[in-house]
C-alpha cells in the first residue's frame, strides 16, 4: 500500500532513531514517568466514560504494586485470592473478569448500586508479564469491552500501557531506536481511522518541502517528517464515532477532540522517548496569535516544526473530503491560508507554502 511504502522508506532514511533526540522538551507534560502514565490513563477513562482504572506493576519478587493510589485501593498487600487471580491472568495472557470478592477487596466503598463490570487485562512485553490493568465500567454486551469502546481500542490501549510500563521499568531515559514501537503506533492509528493514512503521508511530504526551503537541517527535517506522520496518533483514543461524525461536534465531543495533541505527545514520549517528536505533536494545534490549544502559545513560542505542521495539516484538512465537509478547491484553500496568516498561522510559513504550490513543486508527487 502507498501509505506503508512511504513509512518504510522514511524509517530507512532515519536509520538510528535515537539520533532524532536533538532537544529537551520545553513543556512539562512530556517526561516519561508514572505521573505522565497516570495522566494518560485518566484521559482514557474520561474519554470513554470508564468509571475506574487501576494499574498494578509486577515486581521482580512476584508482588504486585499499585501505581495509581487514591482511586479506592487502600491496602498495601494484596490478599491471596487477588494475587492468585492476577497470576492467572498474567499466565493466560488473556483478560478475565475480576471475581466479586476481589472487587470488594480492591474498591471502597463496595459497588452494589450499579451493574459494573471489572476486567483484569494482562500487561506484557516479549519477556513475560509486567503487571495488570483493571478497568471498571458499564458493559456494552461484548466480552471484555465497555460502552463506547471496542476490542480494537482496548487492545491498543493495553499495548500502549504495556509499552510505557516496559520502558519505565527499563529506565526513563531509554530511547526506542529500533523503530519497532513507532511502526506499531503508525499501524495502530491507521487501523483506527483509515483516513489518517493518506492524510499523514501527504502532510509529511508537504512539511518536508517547506522545511527545506526554510533552511532546516536534515536531522530537523527527519524529526518533522516523523512528527507529521504521527501528529494524529492521539486520535486512536478518540472514539471513531466522534472522528467521523457527519455533523458538527457538540461541546463534549469537541472537548474530547481537543485532547488529541496531549494524548499523542504522551503516547510518543512514554513509549519511545522521542521527546522532540512528542513536543511537535503536542503543539501542532497552537495558533500564531496565541488562541490555539492546548497551551495557548504565541508566535515563536511555538516550535518552527509545529508552525510548519499546522499549515500543511490545515491545508490537507481543507482539500480532502471528510465525513463532515466536502473538499475545498486548491484556490479556496490558498485563500483561507492567506486569510488566517498572522492569526492561525505563521505568515512566513504560509508564504513559503504558497510559493511551493504556485511553482508546481508538489505536482510531481500528485499531492497538490
Amino acid at each position: 500500500m502507498q501509505s506503508y511504502s512511504f513509512l518504510q522508506s522514511a524509517l530507512l532514511q532515519t536509520n538510528a532513531l535515537d539520533s532524532l533526540i536533538v532537544q529537551e522538551p520545553r513543556y512539562g507534560l512530556l517526561d516519561c514517568n508514572f505521573i505522565q502514565l497516570q495522566r494518560l490513563i485518566n484521559i482514557i477513562l474520561d474519554v470513554f466514560n470508564i468509571k475506574y482504572g487501576q494499574l498494578f506493576q509486577l515486581k521482580d519478587n512476584g508482588e504486585y504494586v499499585i501505581l495509581n493510589p487514591g482511586l479506592g485501593y487502600e491496602n498495601d498487600i494484596l490478599d491471596y485470592e487477588l494475587w492468585n487471580h492476577f497470576n492467572t491472568v498474567s499466565a493466560s495472557s488473556s483478560p478475565r473478569k475480576l471475581p466479586y470478592h476481589a472487587v470488594q477487596t480492591l474498591f471502597s466503598p463496595p459497588f452494589t448500586s450499579e451493574p459494573l463490570s471489572f476486567i483484569s487485562y494482562p500487561l506484557r512485553n516479549e519477556n513475560g508479564p509486567l503487571g495488570i490493568f483493571i478497568l471498571g465500567g458499564t458493559s456494552n454486551g461484548v466480552p471484555y469491552a465497555f460502552q463506547g469502546m471496542n476490542a480494537r481500542v482496548i487492545k491498543n490501549i493495553i499495548n500502549i500501557i504495556s509499552m510505557s510500563l516496559n520502558r519505565i521499568k527499563q529506565g526513563a531515559d531509554l530511547v526506542d531506536s529500533s523503530g519497532q514501537t513507532l511502526n506499531y503506533l503508525i499501524y495502530s492509528i491507521f487501523d483506527h481511522d483509515a483516513y489518517t493514512s493518506k492524510h499523514s503521508n501527504t502532510t509529511a511530504i508537504r512539511a518536508e518541502k517547506i522545511a527545506k526551503i526554510m533552511g532546516c537541517t536534515e536531522r530537523e527535517i527527519q524529526i518533522l517528517k516523523w512528527s507529521a506522520i504521527l501528529h494524529d496518533i492521539g486520535k486512536m483514543v478518540v472514539p471513531v464515532k466522534v472522528l467521523n461524525k457527519p455533523n458538527p461536534l457538540n461541546l463534549s465531543e469537541w472537548k474530547v477532540m481537543r485532547l488529541h495533541p496531549e494524548i499523542g505527545s504522551l503516547i510518543i514520549g512514554l513509549t519511545t522517548g522521542l521527546s522532540a517528536i512528542a513536543e511537535i505533536v503536542y503543539t501542532h494545534h497552537e495558533h500564531y496569535d496565541g488562541k490555539g490549544y492546548p497551551l495557548g502559545l504565541q508566535g515563536e513560542q511555538i516550535p518552527l516544526p509545529s508552525r510548519i505542521l499546522s499549515v500543511v495539516d490545515a491545508y490537507g484538512a481543507m482539500t480532502e473530503n471528510r465525513s463532515y465537509q466536502s473538499a475545498k478547491s486548491v484556490l479556496q484553500a490558498q485563500q483561507e491560508l492567506m486569510k488566517c496568516a498572522g492569526t492561525h498561522f505563521d505568515p512566513a510559513v504560509v508564504d513559503k507554502f504558497l510559493n511551493i504550490l504556485n511553482t508546481g513543486r508538489l505536482i510531481s508527487e500528485n499531492i497538490v
